[in-house]
């Protein structure tokens, strides 16, 4: 017997970037929206709560109509976060040019 409980119609494909210091990691997460946020904060937490220089960074490309040049457009659209540590290390990163 197979139950479909419809969460394979909402899944979204997201890119999740792990950076350790200057090392970079990245991977592809695919779910539904909750359960990506859900899975995102926990790893604020945990990233939260460490001295290790890291930020997360977690991304997702999305197809929108430029009304005015008449074609398709990819936007990403992500959010971020660094640890105090990342913050004290890399803090260049986060200027505003």
């Amino acid at each position: 017997m197979f139950i479909n409980f419809g969460f394979e119609d909402n899944l979204e494909i997201y890119i999740l970037e792990i950076k350790i210091g200057n090392n970079i990691q990245k991977q592809q997460l695919q779910g539904t929206s909750d359960m990506v946020q859900l899975q995102f904060m926990q790893l604020m937490q945990e990233v939260g709560n460490t001295n290790q220089s890291i930020r997360i960074r977690i991304s997702r490309q999305e197809e929108i109509w430029n009304q005015y040049s008449q074609s398709r457009k990819i936007l990403e659209n992500y959010i971020q976060f660094a640890n105090k540590s990342y913050m004290n290390s890399f803090a260049s990163e986060f200027k505003e040019a």
